[in-house]
């Protein structure tokens, strides 16, 4: 599995943390569907909603990556692996 998708119906998740992907070394991509209300991706990358916080960075996504200038915080271990 390279790619995975969330939609709205995945929000009763309060809290996403990088050791819940830590079993999928070769997962480049997450998307958070547009009608979510916690969460967003941006180029397979999860934030909260407002793009203010990098939540987590795909182990598998092997590529040079530009944070967006929106980014305020970065969680602990974001970019584990």
């Amino acid at each position: 599995m390279r790619r995975t998708y969330f939609s709205k119906y995945w929000d009763g998740v309060i809290n996403i943390e990088d050791r819940d992907f830590n079993n999928y070394s070769v997962l480049s991509h997450i998307n958070i569907l547009a009608d979510n209300p916690k969460f967003m991706s941006i180029d397979g990358v999860i934030f909260n909603k407002d793009a203010e916080t990098l939540i987590i960075f795909p182990a598998g996504k092997a590529e040079n990556y530009m944070i967006p200038n929106t980014v305020t915080v970065i969680e602990d271990n974001a970019f584990s692996n």
